[in-house]
């Protein structure tokens, strides 16, 4: 189905978009679980990417009788665990390619979102350096996690560009549904296996070239 008219606002994940905290995620996953007496399956926390913390913490702990208590105060003391694990992070840490897309962004005149999942992503953004380079900031309080597509929406809604107008960009495949749900353009950075249905695929950030991208993506509108 072709489209009459480019994207005309970026929205951007947060974590494996902008910056890398997986380390410091898994390693507070980690941490937490053994304090409460979890184990900590590798395999059920690669199928968390862009999920939601609760959302995360059923995936490791599905199968498992955990008390409610036991959960909340899992997914606090994991919180705590990540917030001190970003007091190191800084400028050095933003992706390649990442500040030189959201630059082009702004200079073709096209206000830029973040869609994260993450409930951390001001202070994220803050400790990076980026924080007045985003026109706003649609986080987990914004609605169902991804892959539902809340979040994506509440980004288009707080730029007042209609989704169908935005070009998303996400790292995970949950988010790459999520923003496909809400009818947004999407390229998806990383493996074909886990973002291959996105319009159009990169296979790391320093590909996230606009010059390159949208002629892409009007050929895959085209099709």
């Amino acid at each position: 189905m072709s489209r009459t008219s480019g994207p005309r606002a970026l929205v951007l994940d947060l974590d494996g978009v902008v910056t890398d905290t997986a380390r410091a995620h898994e390693a507070a996953w980690r941490g937490t679980l053994a304090a409460h007496g979890l184990p900590f399956d590798p395999a059920a926390y690669a199928r968390t990417r862009g999920r939601s913390r609760a959302d995360s913490l059923r995936e490791l702990v599905a199968g498992r009788d955990v008390p409610s208590a036991t959960f909340e105060a899992v997914l606090t003391a994991k919180d705590a665990a990540y917030r001190a694990a970003l007091a190191g992070l800084g400028p050095d840490d933003v992706l390649p390619g990442a500040a030189a897309l959201i630059a082009d962004a702004r200079r073709r005149g096209w206000p830029v979102a973040i869609a994260s999942s993450s409930r951390n992503a001001g202070l994220v953004l803050d400790r990076l350096g980026l924080a007045d380079r985003f026109d706003a900031v649609a986080d987990g309080t914004a609605g169902a996690p991804k892959p539902a597509p809340d979040i994506f929406l509440a980004a288009a809604a707080a730029v007042g560009v209609p989704p169908s107008d935005c070009l998303a960009v996400d790292d995970g495949g949950a988010g790459v549904d999520a923003a496909l749900a809400a009818g947004m353009r999407v390229v998806g950075v990383g493996p074909d296996a886990e973002v291959g249905h996105a319009h159009v695929r990169v296979g790391t950030t320093a590909e996230l070239d606009l010059d390159r991208l949208l002629p892409a993506l009007a050929a895959s509108d085209a099709a």
